[in-house]
């Protein structure tokens, strides 16, 4: 249990510093945009119709929730991450934020190791699913680490398996699905 209680404390340590680094950069670079954004503001009050002109498309006036997300806030990445949303919102400190942090990173974790516990399990239990499983790995990955979307793009029965061990034995008791056909 000791063990376990330091194991414990040095990812939530980890995660908090990880997790205030990372808002830390994305209120920087909040910080670095919100001044073009206002010079573009600008233009377009007194200038919109040469605005308009160069724009083309103006994403900005897109309907897409995703979309919407995409221009309102900062990134670097295709999709700005969840930190980068809570500091966007601008309700919590970078100090909350880091706390919020930790508890999912143990709840990915938790997650994560549950569902391929399982997995490895459902396949004990099923040698002929295993062995079918172990031959579609050999012949598409020959050996090799399973490393980019492509090689499990070309691995059907590898995603059927973790599916229906997914399927049979949950992460979290309840999940609410509806069948699009009976």
């Amino acid at each position: 249990y000791k063990k376990f209680v330091v194991n414990m404390d040095k990812t939530f340590s980890f995660a908090r510093k990880r997790t205030k680094k990372y808002a830390d950069l994305a209120l920087m670079d909040q910080q670095q945009v919100q001044q073009p954004q206002r010079s573009r503001q600008f233009k377009q009050f007194f200038f919109a119709d040469e605005v308009s002109a160069d724009a083309g498309v103006d994403e900005e006036s897109s309907k897409c929730p995703v979309q919407k997300i995409r221009n309102a806030i900062p990134t670097k990445f295709v999709n700005p991450s969840f930190i980068e949303r809570l500091v966007h919102r601008g309700e919590l400190n970078n100090e909350d934020i880091s706390e919020i942090g930790a508890p999912l990173l143990m709840a990915g974790v938790d997650t994560t190791a549950y569902v391929m516990s399982w997995l490895y399990l459902n396949l004990a239990s099923n040698p002929d699913v295993q062995t079918k499983l172990a031959e579609e790995l050999h012949s598409v990955l020959k050996g090799a680490d399973l490393t980019t979307v492509e090689q499990i793009q070309s691995l059907p029965y590898l995603r059927a398996c973790i599916r229906e061990s997914h399927r049979l034995t949950p992460p979290v008791p309840i999940q609410a699905k509806k069948l699009k056909q009976e």
